[in-house]
């Protein structure tokens, strides 16, 4: 037979078995849903290369861990130095002659350097423009996010 106290013991720990259950699944769907940062375009063409990345989830991304990596395996760029980006938000990864020294603001937006020159050496460059090259966007600390834009070269009028 089961006392009114036995019956309240037994529906708090029906009740914590199923929070248990419950908020790490809310807790893995908002992560899920949070990091749906994509590259967004790419220019192989112009000087500098440009490379442009949006948070396109609903949440905020922190982006330690990530990297842009091109097909070549010195060529890595570490997004940790972006910070958290928040939902919505653009923000570009330039590369070679002209891409800037230090992180600049331009129009509300951010643009970081990646092998960045104040002269043209095209040894620099990770995107050519021959269409072979391509970036990848990875996330490090969870193994299956991962994204990849082939570089296409630009027709010419």
């Amino acid at each position: 037979m089961i006392r009114d106290c036995d019956a309240a013991r037994i529906g708090t720990l029906m009740l914590v078995a199923a929070m248990a259950t419950i908020v790490p699944l809310a807790l893995f769907g908002a992560a899920i849903a949070a990091s749906d940062v994509r590259i967004t375009a790419l220019d192989c063409a112009s000087h500098p290369r440009r490379i442009a990345i949006q948070n396109k989830g609903d949440a905020a991304q922190d982006l330690t861990g990530w990297k842009l990596m091109s097909d070549k395996p010195n060529e890595v760029f570490d997004l940790g130095v972006v910070g958290t980006v928040e939902p919505g938000v653009n923000f570009y990864v330039f590369n070679g002659h002209t891409a800037p020294l230090v992180p600049e603001q331009v129009g509300g937006e951010w643009i970081y350097g990646w092998n960045p020159s104040e002269v043209y050496d095209p040894s620099l460059f990770v995107l050519d423009e021959n269409g072979t090259d391509f970036i990848r966007l990875r996330r490090f600390n969870i193994v299956h996010q991962h994204d990849r834009v082939r570089a296409r070269p630009v027709n010419s009028p």
